[in-house]
Order: C-alpha cells, then structure tokens, then sequence
C-alpha cells in the first residue's frame, strides 16, 4: 500500500540532499541533517546499511582529494590532458582503476575538455567491475541472491562491459 506521508518525508530528504549537490546548502548541513532524520525516521535501516561499501566510497573519495593535492601527482596529471582524445582516453583509464565518479573529481582540475572528461568517464563506467561503484554494488546484491552463479556472472559481465566499453571507445574517438 502506497504510504503519501512517508513519500513525501522521503522526497523532502532528497531535495535537502540535492540541495548540497548543487550547493543551494552547504554539505556540512544538509548531510547531517537529513541523516539525523532518517535516523529518527527509520532506525533500523541503519542497521541493514553496508557499511564497508560506505566505507569503500568514503575512502575512494579522500584518496582522490589526496592524490590531487600531492605535487608530483598534479604535475604528472597536468600533462596528460592535453587534447580532447587523451583527456577522453585517460579518463577512461582512470576510471577502470579508481571508477568513473572518483577520476571525474581527479581529472576535472587538470583538463580544459570538460566534454571529452565527460564523455570518458561516462564510458570508463563500463569494463571492470570497480569502474562503477554501481557496478560494485550489483555485483554484492547478485551475490547476495545467487551466490553458487558468482563466477558465471563475473565472467559474463566483463566480457560484455568490455565489448561496449570497446565500441564506445572507437564510436568516441572518431568522434573527437
């Protein structure tokens, strides 16, 4: 039975919680505010939360500001985006090894091709399993379900992330 009440506290917490993505509120208070009230609202959800996913995404995060801000790593990164073909390629490079959303924060100060860095790691989401944090977390709810099929869906999954990634590589750099 559709709850109206509780769809609409949800959704208030959304808003609140987009409104720090687009800076209408800073993080720091839209954040703990909307954690408090879910808290409130629904405790034992906490209790089901993965917490080393969370923790992984955290880390993720504060890794990249950190590479960021080392001296060598900004004066390596500054030369590698260059041109739209190697800010896309890079990208999607980087993102294979540290996802896509965390090599957009890395790269986007070093590059002027905001659409190649785009489109790159909108394509690097593709391939490995770690070059989408979402694809982390379909990996652990499939597992979850059919732990016996883990290795079949592995193998499945790269060989066709992989091919796309592969497709949408050459479609982007005859586009570039």
């Amino acid at each position: 039975m559709f709850n109206s009440r509780k769809a609409i506290f949800l959704i208030a917490i959304f808003f609140l919680i987009l409104s720090g993505v687009f800076d209408f509120v800073s993080y720091f208070i839209s954040i703990p505010i909307a954690s408090i009230l879910l808290i409130f609202y629904d405790r034992k959800s906490f209790n089901q939360l993965d917490y080393r996913l969370l923790t992984t995404f955290v880390l993720f995060f504060i890794a990249v500001g950190c590479f960021s801000q080392s001296e060598g790593v900004a004066h390596f990164l500054k030369h590698q985006f260059d041109t739209e073909r190697q800010t896309l390629l890079i990208s999607i490079l980087l993102s294979q090894v540290i996802s896509n959303v965390p090599a957009a924060i890395l790269a986007s100060p070093f590059t002027n091709h905001i659409e190649a860095l785009f489109y790159g790691v909108n394509i690097g989401g593709l391939g490995t399993l770690i070059a989408s944090l979402a694809n982390l977390i379909g990996f652990k709810i499939f597992k979850l379900y059919y732990p016996q099929e883990t290795n079949h869906y592995l193998k499945s999954f790269t060989v066709i992330n992989v091919l796309f990634l592969t497709a949408f590589v050459v479609v982007f750099l005859l586009l570039i």
